[in-house]
């Protein structure tokens, strides 16, 4: 069977509303909002993010290898 992407979406508008969501004044609320970015600018799953340690980031290439993703699988995210 074909596997096809999402149809829908997010407009910056709709993004924004989210982003808004956690309240920053609040330490929790700041690591709400760092995971949704995280979430939003990587395309990572919520499974990755859960499982991410500091040891998978590289500051300096700008890379973050996530190990064991969907399917068992290890991949690289890198910022452009």
């Amino acid at each position: 069977m074909e596997q096809r992407l999402p149809i829908h979406i997010l407009s910056s508008d709709e993004v924004d509303k989210i982003f808004n969501v956690p309240d920053v004044a609040i330490f929790t609320g700041v690591c709400d909002r760092t995971m949704l970015e995280t979430l939003y600018s990587t395309g990572m799953r919520r499974m990755e993010l859960i499982n991410l340690s500091w040891s998978s980031i590289d500051y300096e290439r700008g890379t973050v290898m996530i190990r064991q993703g969907k399917g068992k699988k290890d991949r690289m995210i890198t910022h452009r």
